[in-house]
């Protein structure tokens, strides 16, 4: 990634500053990764995602302030120019895995074949639709018996060993174009010493253009045609294999908050406030459909009450809020295998959600050289999602209504007096309920005995540090997850229909470390 940015500052008078920036950056990126979990080359799968993309982004903002008021003003403009290619790569030999389930339900086998290269089983097969061929004929053959029954039934899927380890690829290619504007005031006005009301609005707009380009497959050029088995161009979209398929939409949007503020005392303040938020919509760029169906903007309202200070000045101080928070078309990522669909790919739906809870931080200091703190949240929550197919193929009505995870994190640090310098010693214990099994539709209970899937989290980790009086040295050792714990983070199914083969992502490890740090 290459990135340059420019800042400007001015000093109109004692009451007005502005401020210019000015950014572009352009980046490419490549993540091929592993999705089938496994050596096997009958089970083959991988993906790659490669972006190059350049924006630029541009802001200029006033800042105004006197007695009364402290107004912040301004606009931004910024454009981005993407392209994409999201890659599939398979073997022949895990393509014919697939062609041989089909051959297992047509043919109704029993038991049935695992692999049709094998010879055995292959002529087990033949002998169902009365070609007698001994396992011994077929392999002496080569591809002799496979060209046979692909000419009798018309399908090129059908084809023999002679093309074992060979590639076969599926892409998708976007290219997007994204522009957006918006202008936005904010003022907070006081009112009295001791109460002020905070007022703002921004106005947002959004114009972007997206395309899809779906390729045969490069096996194609090997055998003349195989369709795609991934990447599935509806029948009348067939053009967007050789032109792509263009779409466009714009969407604009007016959001702001107020707040009224009280401070009850020097140390102790009082806060009301309501907010209203916005996100774009867009298109999917594994999802061709979303060409003509775009994913709704996510739209959001909040309402808040909180209070923030010292109650114990000096030694407890807080910050805690009840809050409403309200989210139309929330966009979120699924693993989705719709029918007629080899693989589960990531898919974006809408869905609405509202949160009601409490958020609470305490930190106490009993000594002068210890603090301790606690940072928890409780939620309920209510959410119905757009109806999906999940990554097993499973139409999902996804509807949730209960508590949400409680989450807690605990905090120690100690800054005893030393006579060769400050040391600070810090210690974190981070628990995250897991509550998602109750509701989530990724959740399959046939994992439900492999270790560390939905548990409870529970992270253990601290930091000692020592820096000289002058703070020019410091030194520092520290662990994450000290007590080593594991859990699954995430369960990947892209192969799971296809291959039988998900696979695990596992949280990191116990790590530690040292740093050295030198100020000048």
């Amino acid at each position: 990634m290459n990135a340059y940015t420019a800042k400007v500052w001015h000093d109109f008078n004692t009451d007005l500053a502005g401020k210019l920036i000015l950014n572009y950056r352009d980046f490419n990126t490549t993540n091929r990764q592993d999705e089938d979990g496994t050596a096997d080359n009958t089970r083959y799968l991988d993906s790659d995602n490669q972006e190059d993309s350049d924006i630029f982004y541009s802001e200029l903002q006033f800042n105004y302030a006197n007695d009364k008021f402290d107004i912040v003003f301004g606009g931004n403009y910024s454009k981005e120019n993407i392209k994409q290619t999201t890659t599939v790569t398979l073997l022949a030999d895990s393509i014919s895995r697939e062609v041989t389930e089909e051959m297992n339900d047509i043919l109704g086998l029993e038991p049935p074949m695992d692999h049709y290269w094998n010879p055995e089983e292959y002529s087990r097969a033949l002998s169902r639709i009365g070609i007698n061929v001994s396992p011994e004929e077929i392999t002496e053959s080569g591809d002799e018996y496979y060209n046979e029954l692909s000419s009798l039934l018309g399908e090129p899927m059908i084809f023999g060993p002679s093309y074992m380890g060979d590639q076969w690829q599926e892409s998708i290619i976007n290219k997007g174009d994204f522009t957006n504007w918006g202008v936005y005031f904010d003022a907070d006005y006081s009112v009295t010493e001791r109460i002020n009301i905070i007022a703002g609005l921004r106005y947002s707009s959004d114009k972007k253009e997206f395309s899809w380009l779906i390729p045969p497959t490069s096996f194609s050029e090997l055998r003349p045609g195989v369709p795609n088995q991934v990447f599935i161009l509806p029948s009348d979209l067939q053009s967007a294999a050789t032109t792509p398929l263009q779409a466009d939409e714009s969407w604009s949007k007016t959001t702001g908050r107020m707040v009224a503020q009280y401070q009850i005392s020097d140390q102790l303040m009082t806060y009301l406030s309501y907010s209203t938020g916005y996100k774009s919509g867009g298109f999917d760029s594994l999802e061709i459909d979303t060409a003509f169906t775009p994913i709704e903007p996510e739209e959001s309202d909040m309402y808040e009450l909180g209070l923030k200070g010292d109650l114990i000045p000096g030694r407890l101080r807080t910050q805690i809020s009840l809050f409403q928070l309200n989210v139309d078309n929330k966009q979120r990522s699924v693993e989705s295998k719709p029918p007629g669909q080899s693989a589960a790919i990531p898919k974006v739906i809408n869905g609405d959600q509202t949160f009601d809870g409490i958020e609470l931080t305490l930190n106490w200091l009993p000594t002068e050289t210890v603090e301790l703190g606690l940072v928890t949240t409780y939620r309920k929550q209510k959410a119905e999602w757009n109806p999906f197919y999940n990554s097993a193929g499973v139409l999902t009505h996804d509807k949730s209504d209960g508590d949400t995870a409680n989450n807690v994190t605990l905090t120690a640090d100690w800054m005893p007096e030393i006579p060769w310098g400050l040391l600070h010693v810090h210690v974190d214990y981070i628990y995250r309920e897991n509550t998602r099994y109750e509701s989530d539709s990724n959740y399959f209970p046939e994992y439900a005995n492999l270790p560390g899937y939905f548990d409870d989290e529970k992270l253990l980790n601290g930091r000692i540090a020592w820096s000289r009086d002058e703070g020019d040295w410091e030194v520092a050792l520290w662990g994450k997850n000290l007590t080593d714990e594991q859990y699954i983070t995430d369960i990947n199914n892209t192969s799971r229909s296809y291959f039988g083969t998900p696979y695990v992502q596992i949280n990191t490890p116990r790590s530690y470390g040292i740093e050295v740090a030198y100020t000048y």
